[in-house]
């Protein structure tokens, strides 16, 4: 069974040269194909042989790469224009006292939440009658509680609508306690911040700008920092930028010649930062640093952001600039949005079309009425519901009679409440639970392991007709191709999957690594046909195959090469 993949040309990469966008190459003959033996193999093992490419990191072109201190004039022609005095954020190093006497500096703590407890009854509320529907019925709840138009009971009209926005409430109240949830646990991780010159460790949401903060390999960058020194001896940080820009690739960052010798452990690290105010550009920085007494033009490869990730350093020293909701990645987001998909966008515009047409139809039966009145106005005293004269005592009253014009008017208004099933609130409800239903499915494939849901952490949108062979399973010719196809791609490579958090603690994301990108990317593509990989050890590995679990014994792997253009693996079929 053989796949094939377009070649891409290597680019060797070294972190003492400047990193440039590298191209992919396709040859004219080189196209995507893929071949399969309909015949029989050996039924213990099978023997899967791949193509691959592999290229270097293309370097975001809105960030400029610079290796230590040098480059400085180049670099920092934007950072050394002159900034007004009011725009200009003061930072003392490792002087929290100083730094926040002028301004006080946002916290590091933030907050994802929509509601609070005094603001979710009244905005949820402002939010639900957004739909034209919930004000339509709630018109027709308030006619029917007036004695002259009840129709139906008054407790019956209300009780749709308000079951509706309760089980609505009930659903947004519980999403924005997971968002509280998700704060808590990232205020209340931990970092190593500088404290009487030793380093101890500190909840995320008690870092201040200005504090030194020590970031180890593979941990996540609790604020806006600029470096000061790593582990490496050049001053070089490499960063992952996923959660930030969604490239998988690292950036490299890098500390400043000047500061890479000094420990703030051992001699205390004085100087000030003047850099420009909190904003949302992720790719620009602009500031100086003065210390001493030499004034070193900082840019954004001197910055880590929130959000990222230390890799392939083993430790590195930054000073927080911005903090919390200062922070770009914050600055960047923009809430938790009111969900408005486009069936509800178009059912609302549908429900003011009907609406229009009931009211038309109102009017009709409204003018009908009027003329009903005018022709028999002599016989109104004694014709059922509109007489004028009460005769039921002894003594003739007048009876309830409102008036030509007002009858009219109730007449509307009661053909309004007669006829408001054009609309039913039934519509609404099978919405939300339809929603529901598509909530989970969107959780897209996934498999249960002690109790936690596992699945990838990239979403690829399947095709339904690959979707329609597999289900068919090995019944049919092209169902077994389609089977054996998807095996070989999560089967034939050397991905690694690691486990991390997401942000419900019941779900556990599957995160694809490996020495190709191609690689990663078929290997996501596999899972979201029901092919996950999860788990790699030495001597086997372990997929998921459409809720089967089921493990495979390594027996030989060739890695890729350039002579052969390929990767083969030979495996145990269970």
């Amino acid at each position: 069974m053989t796949s094939k993949r377009p070649l891409l040309i290597p680019s060797p990469r070294t972190p003492n040269t400047h990193d440039f966008p590298t191209l992919p190459v396709f040859p004219d003959s080189a196209k995507p194909s893929c071949g399969m033996d309909s015949e029989n193999p050996e039924p213990a093992t099978l023997n899967f042989s791949s193509s691959r490419r592999s290229h270097s990191s293309v370097q975001s072109k809105h960030s400029s790469v610079r290796y230590g201190s040098r480059g400085a004039d180049s670099e920092g022609a934007a950072s050394q224009k002159e900034m007004n005095e009011e725009d200009v954020r003061i930072i003392h190093i490792d002087d929290l006292g100083k730094t926040n006497e002028r301004f006080e500096f946002s916290g590091n703590s933030i907050k994802t939440t929509k509601y609070s407890l005094i603001t979710f009854l009244p905005r949820n509320l402002f939010e639900q009658f957004h739909r034209v529907a919930y004000l339509y019925f709630l018109v027709i709840a308030v006619l029917n509680q007036l004695p002259q138009l009840a129709v139906f009971g008054r407790g019956v009209s209300v009780l749709p609508l308000a079951f509706v926005l309760l089980v609505t409430a009930v659903k947004d109240a519980y999403e924005d306690y997971r968002r509280h949830r998700s704060d808590r646990i990232e205020n209340n991780r931990l970092a190593s911040g500088l404290v009487n010159n030793q380093f101890q460790s500190k909840k995320w949401k008690d870092v201040q700008v200005g504090e030194i903060i020590k970031i180890e390999a593979n941990e996540g960058i609790p604020c806006d920092m600029v470096v000061l020194s790593t582990s490496d001896p050049t001053g070089v940080a490499y960063v992952q930028t996923i959660n930030l820009d969604g490239e998988s690739n690292l950036k490299t960052r890098y500390a400043k010649q000047e500061t890479l010798s000094k420990s703030p452990e051992k001699d205390r690290i004085t100087g000030v930062i003047k850099c420009e105010k909190p904003n949302r550009n992720i790719y620009g920085f602009q500031a100086f640093m003065e210390i001493d007494g030499k004034r070193l033009s900082l840019g954004p490869s001197n910055i880590v952001l929130r959000g990222c990730e230390l890799k392939n350093t083993q430790w590195a020293l930054g000073v927080a600039v911005y903090a919390g909701r200062e922070t770009k990645v914050m600055l960047n987001s923009s809430g938790a949005p009111s969900k408005r998909s486009r069936l509800e966008t178009r059912m609302n515009y549908e429900i003011i079309m009907l609406s229009l047409f009931l009211v038309a139809l109102c009017t009709v039966v409204s003018l009908c009425a009027a003329v009903w009145l005018r022709r028999e106005n002599d016989n109104l005293d004694d014709i059922l519901y509109y007489r004028k004269k009460d005769y039921s005592g002894d003594e003739v009253e007048n009876y309830n009679y409102s008036g030509w014009g007002l009858e009219i008017l109730f007449t509307f208004l009661m053909s309004v409440i007669v006829f408001q099933v054009m609309i039913p609130i039934s519509l609404y409800i099978s919405m939300e639970l339809v929603r529901r239903q598509l909530e989970k499915e969107q959780l897209g494939p996934h498999v249960q392991m002690d109790g936690i849901v596992l699945r990838p952490k990239m979403k690829v949108k399947a095709d339904p007709d690959l979707l329609r062979l597999l289900r068919s399973g090995k019944d049919t010719n092209e169902g077994k191709h389609v089977h054996e196809f998807f095996l070989a791609l999560a089967a034939c490579n050397t991905i690694v999957p690691l486990i991390t958090d997401s942000s419900d603690p019941n779900v556990r994301l599957i995160d694809y690594q490996g020495e190709s990108p191609d690689e990663q990317a078929l290997a996501y593509a596999a899972a979201a046909y029901g092919f996950m990989l999860i788990e790699r050890t030495s001597g086997h590995i372990t997929i998921d195959i459409q809720g089967e679990r089921q493990r495979f014994s390594v027996l030989g792997l060739h890695e890729f090469d350039s002579d052969r253009k390929r990767m083969s693996v030979i495996l145990g079929v269970p």
